[in-house]
């Protein structure tokens, strides 16, 4: 299955992956004529994030774009009462602002059947950097 992803990805970029170095030219080509839609004015990838306004890049686009849900003192709140902790500060300032099936994870924490947490997250290069350490902190 890799050998395979790694020639759709040679066919797509006209290069060889290689873990660690981004494509040559990860942003896309964007339409500015007439048809051009505001989904197009942000663009974010691992090693990219662009947006051609100058408020910033609108976040939440982009939740709605990934298919995650904001993270908002309501689900703060409901963490501190289920775990009897201050949430992590990663949460409580916002670094961390949207979620997949975290309600999902609460409700199984509130009536003590097991769960597991999955951050998404794998070695980028042959060996652990420091960046890897925010989801692992996060996580613990």
């Amino acid at each position: 299955m890799l050998v395979s992803l790694k020639m759709s990805y040679k066919a797509a970029a006209g290069e060889d992956y290689k873990a660690d170095c981004p494509p040559g030219n990860p942003a896309p080509t964007s339409n500015h004529g007439p048809d051009a839609t505001e989904a197009e004015e942000d663009f974010v990838d691992p090693w990219t994030v662009q947006t051609s306004s100058a408020k910033g890049i609108d976040y939440d686009k982009l939740i709605v774009r990934f298919g995650s849900s904001k993270i908002d003192k309501e689900l703060i709140n409901r963490i501190e009462r289920a775990t009897g902790q201050r949430p992590h500060h990663f949460l409580r300032r916002g670094i961390f602002f949207s979620h997949r099936d975290m309600n999902q994870v609460l409700d199984a924490y509130e009536n003590k059947k097991p769960f597991y947490l999955y951050t998404g997250r794998g070695p980028s290069s042959e060996a652990m950097h420091v960046g890897h350490l925010i989801p692992f902190i996060f996580t613990k």
